[in-house]
């Protein structure tokens, strides 16, 4: 018997290298053909990566052409377990990204009805149990009310907004008389999707690491902690930047309530949480 035949009868053997379990197929253990439904087979993407000789592929290429003409479709997948993963499939569902009917699943009026339900008790869990956070300084540190000219401050807004010139050495000098005030950012486009977030200086560190140290290590803690009033250092950790003209090293990071210090930089608090606030509008959450 072929294997094809085999897989098409469910039958359970082996054909050669392949076991066969009520027509589900595996090799080495790894499943690499399996029947998700009457009408449907599931066949990983790699399937023919433990494949070693041309007998395997002819009789895998004439198991999927035998499938096809007894109505049986080939959907290929990344990974058999991770699809066949009842908890991840139901979440997708509960969020609305898995609809019920693609995969045959037949669900009753009430169930059907549970993702809507379920979003919103959740919204409303999430309305009582939420601290009241202040919101993210989107216009950065008030120039004019640290310090900075109104013509230094015409500058550093179009310092802000371009791609090109480096700030003059008078404002780099105004700007490090006190870093934890009066530091500014801006976002640099490095080609495609892909920034970095410079300071006066011409310090700069990747969007990818300035949004995980934010997230992961910033964020908590100032969600809880007003800016306004020094109460000390709040937490360290290391974060990786690129030093100008230097090659990338870890930096200590300290935060602050109102500013974090990345080396021997100071950043305020309202200049961090204003370049977050551009990369949300730009769609980039992380």
């Amino acid at each position: 018997m072929t294997l094809a035949l085999m897989v098409a009868g469910r039958q359970t053997g082996t054909f050669g290298t392949f076991e066969v379990v009520d027509g589900n197929v595996s090799k080495n253990r790894v499943a690499i053909l399996n029947f998700f439904n009457e009408t449907t087979a599931l066949v990983p993407m790699n399937a023919r990566q433990s494949f070693t000789t041309p007998e395997e592929h002819a009789a895998f290429d004439a198991t999927l052409m035998g499938l096809s003409t007894t109505g049986v479709g080939i959907q290929y997948i990344e990974s058999i377990t991770k699809f066949m993963d009842p908890k991840a499939r139901f979440k997708e569902w509960l969020e609305g990204t898995l609809t019920p009917a693609s995969v045959g699943l037949k669900l009753t009026a009430e169930e059907l009805a549970v993702p809507s339900a379920f979003a919103s008790a959740k919204a409303k869990f999430q309305e009582l149990f939420s601290i009241p956070l202040p919101p993210l300084s989107e216009g950065g540190i008030d120039l004019l009310a640290v310090g900075f000219t109104p013509e230094q401050a015409i500058v550093i807004d179009n310092w802000r907004k371009t791609q090109g010139n480096n700030l003059n050495s008078g404002i780099t000098r105004a700007v490090n008389a006190d870093q934890s005030k009066r530091n500014v950012l801006r976002i640099v486009s490095t080609g495609g999707n892909s920034y970095r977030v410079e300071n006066a200086n011409g310090h700069a560190i990747t969007r990818t690491r300035f949004m995980r140290a934010y997230n992961e290590s910033i964020k908590p803690i100032w969600d809880r902690t007003p800016p306004n009033g020094e109460i000390g250092r709040l937490t360290r950790f290391y974060v990786e930047a690129k030093e100008k003209n230097a090659y990338d090293r870890d930096h200590n990071v300290e935060v602050f309530n109102s500013y974090v210090t990345i080396g021997c930089q100071s950043i305020p608090r309202a200049e961090v949480e204003r370049i977050v606030s551009e990369f949300s509008k730009m769609g980039i959450e992380k």
